[in-house]
């Protein structure tokens, strides 16, 4: 596939025939199993981050472009059934299957708890770009750490204070059961 010879390089068409390229109920293409895989342990390092680790995701997630999680935009949105910005337990549970990454319904249970900050029981675009965020990654970004560190520093005194934390979640609309006093333990 990666021939940099244009001449003896496979063409699209023959490409798009290859067994990874394909999607059967019989087996699951290799970069679909790879992608569950990758899911599941975003799913897992999200959920054992601290509250306010998983604040800061959320808040990191609202500053970065369209570039930066196109593709997760799209795979967000091939699990938004009903294309209202939310995925439930359930769409979330079959599209892991559908990726040969089914795990029990008890870890599903709470990985999925832990990716809804907002307590709705549904898990929003935000909740979801942040879980699937390689955190040291974007760490290295100091644009996107400053924004979200400006968007958290409410009071712009160089300092997130709980009440900063609460002005965060009350204009966010998180609604989020992380109490500011639970954020900063």
């Amino acid at each position: 596939m990666l021939v940099m010879d244009v001449h003896q390089r496979s063409s699209a068409a023959a490409l798009l025939q290859h067994k990874w390229f394909k999607s059967d109920n019989s087996e699951v293409a290799a970069p679909a199993a790879a992608l569950g895989a990758h899911m599941v342990r975003r799913l897992r390092a999200f959920a054992n981050m601290n509250h306010m680790k998983r604040l800061a995701l959320v808040v990191l997630a609202r500053t970065l472009t369209d570039k930066d999680v196109n593709r997760l935009r799209e795979l967000f949105m091939a699990m938004d059934k009903d294309d209202d910005g939310r995925i439930n337990a359930q769409d979330l549970h079959v599209a892991l299957a559908q990726v040969g990454a089914a795990i029990d319904e008890d870890e599903m249970t709470e990985l999925f708890r832990a990716s809804d900050m907002s307590g709705q029981g549904m898990i929003d675009y935000e909740e979801f770009i942040a879980a699937m965020l390689d955190s040291h990654r974007v760490a290295l970004r100091k644009d996107a750490v400053r924004r979200s560190f400006e968007q958290l520093d409410r009071d712009g005194d160089g300092y997130i204070s709980v009440q900063d934390l609460a002005e965060v979640q009350a204009s966010s609309a998180l609604l989020c059961v992380l109490s500011c006093a639970a954020v900063l333990r």
